[in-house]
């Protein structure tokens, strides 16, 4: 990409790197956030992405429109080079209004919007990861549950105490010791041919990727699915692992603990091969 676009910032529709430090979502995290990839100039997902900002805003009771939010993309798309790779990150906020928790009726929502470099990953998409259990447990709120909210500070502690070696990944366990999601992807797994994946009710984000996986891909590779609360046992059993993020794709799990898997498996080949089609938009969904 071309370096004058690798950190290209726009707030409510102006190319500027300046927020007002009165913002909720400073003060707060009164707000949510989305990364999406960009392909050749191209957010193939990004209408899944909306969808989860409308769940999202709704529940927050921010008050921003789907069509707001797509013209906002739309303006910051049509900024950046043609045939470009890159992650986009929208950030939205409450806005400013109100000393204390209470947020005011008249808070005009902030739309950040973040153009930046897209990583290199593809030796962990061939090679793997290693799952390193993480200490701190992330206990339920099913208000938030699902949501990719700016409250974070739990895989902030988590993500702390690993290891800074990119094939380590964290996972995450709820507050009953069950198995939730990677630190910054979802988890899946398959034990006789049938995909598993926790199903995070009370915590977690349910990600783009995972609901993609879940909706279009399954049923395109003719897979059950099994979304319910599992052990780490049950992870220690299953035939393949593996990781799945709305901009790195999908990443094979070599390791955790004492178990070892060959990879990529049968199943995770499959879903990678499918991801990469949408990926270079000879797949295209809406």
């Amino acid at each position: 990409m071309n370096t004058a676009f690798q950190k290209l910032t726009m707030i409510n529709d102006a190319f500027v790197d300046r927020l007002e430090v009165s913002d909720r979502g400073l003060a707060f995290g009164d707000g949510l956030f989305e990364t999406l990839r960009l392909s050749r100039g191209c957010a193939p997902l990004w209408n899944f992405h909306l969808d989860r900002l409308e769940v999202g805003c709704a529940r927050l009771g921010i008050a921003v429109s789907r069509a707001h939010l797509d013209a906002s993309f739309q303006r910051f798309v049509s900024a950046i080079p043609a045939e470009t790779n890159a992650v986009l990150k929208l950030i939205v906020t409450r806005g400013s209004g109100g000393q204390g928790y209470r947020p005011l009726k008249t808070c005009s929502p902030t739309l950040i919007w973040q153009c930046l470099p897209l990583a290199d990953t593809a030796h962990l998409a061939r090679d793997g990861v290693v799952l390193h259990r993480c200490q701190l447990p992330i206990y339920p709120n099913p208000n938030l549950a699902g949501l990719k909210h700016l409250n974070r500070l739990d895989y902030v502690l988590a993500a702390k105490d690993l290891p800074e070696i990119p094939d380590i990944q964290g996972l995450l366990l709820d507050h009953k010791g069950n198995l939730l999601e990677a630190i910054h992807h979802n988890l899946f797994f398959v034990k006789d041919n049938v995909l598993m994946t926790p199903r995070m009710s009370e915590a977690g984000v349910k990600g783009v990727m995972r609901r993609v996986i879940l909706e279009r891909i399954a049923p395109a590779c003719s897979l059950s699915v099994r979304e319910d609360d599992f052990s780490v046992d049950a992870l220690i059993q299953a035939d393949e692992v593996f990781l799945s993020n709305s901009v790195r794709g999908i990443w094979p799990v070599k390791e955790f603990e004492q178990k070892s898997w060959a990879v990529p498996g049968i199943v995770t080949a499959q879903i990678q091969s499918q991801v990469e089609d949408i990926f270079t938009g000879m797949v295209v969904w809406q």
